[in-house]
């Protein structure tokens, strides 16, 4: 079997673009033209581009011909009537010889249908037009929402760096413990800092999901009586290393594992 030439070779290479076709009639019967690519969905316009081409008529009607045969159901599916009618009429006029009666009341038909077919295309695009317009407000205001999100959230962060600092600065300058005592035996006990710190350890050994230390304050308050608001700022910024060290020397003895895990807070 012998192998195909360039010649049968460039004739077998379907075109999609309306400038690569060619204007030898006997080349374009025998090119794989896509002729929905072509005419852009049949439109009314580009097919009468195309066939304006040739300027004999004779050749006009040749083309339109070629087009039209390639209107068939099952190349045109998913295109409104409206603008098949105007396309199919279009190549059925140039069948008929110009100044020809026939050609004549085409040519009336194809210039009301032509209309009817604008303003579809401006009433289309304008619904279009009205659909973008939409969906860029909703992508804007989505944005607007996300930036004012983020403000809040770099807001949060700063003043949560604050506090950080300023918890800081008074670690540094008062660095021993705060002291508290039981009402009831005047015993020394846990501040509620140091009560914090040793349930967050106990959450953080024995919870999948344990809770974030500024939000523990409830039960705190539940077990040691301190205002869970108190708890949860006091929560916030690093650990004094003595209130570490006064809960973890408390339980030492007792629970090792939990003790190293207060002092790696």
């Amino acid at each position: 079997m012998e192998e195909p030439n360039r010649e049968e070779i460039m004739a077998m290479i379907e075109i999609t673009d309306a400038n690569r076709l060619p204007y030898n009639l006997d080349e374009l019967r025998i090119k794989v033209i896509n002729w929905r690519e072509v005419t852009n969905d049949f439109d009314f316009y580009t097919i009468r581009d195309i066939i304006n081409r040739w300027s004999d008529d004779k050749e006009q009607r040749i083309v339109a011909r070629i087009i039209g045969s390639n209107m068939g159901v099952d190349k045109t599916r998913g295109i409104p009537f409206d603008y098949l009618e105007a396309a199919r009429n279009l190549t059925y006029m140039y069948q008929y010889e110009p100044g020809d009666d026939k050609r004549k009341n085409m040519e009336k038909l194809v210039s009301y249908l032509e209309e009817r077919y604008r303003k579809r295309l401006i009433s289309d695009f304008m619904s279009y037009k009205k659909g973008l317009t939409a969906q860029v407000g909703k992508l804007k205001s989505d944005l607007e929402k996300e930036r004012e999100r983020s403000r809040e959230k770099d807001k949060r962060y700063l003043e949560e760096l604050k506090a950080i600092k300023i918890e800081n600065e008074e670690l540094k300058k008062n660095p021993d413990p705060e002291q508290a005592f039981n009402l009831q035996t005047n015993n020394p006990c846990f501040t509620s800092r140091q009560m914090g710190i040793l349930l967050l350890a106990v959450s953080l050994l024995t919870e999948e999901e344990p809770p974030a230390k500024t939000t523990i304050g409830d039960m705190v308050e539940k077990i040691a009586g301190y205002a869970a608001t108190t708890i949860n700022q006091n929560m916030k910024g690093t650990f004094r290393e003595a209130d570490k060290k006064a809960v973890a020397d408390a339980i030492q003895s007792k629970c090792p594992k939990l003790a190293e895990k207060v002092m790696k807070l």
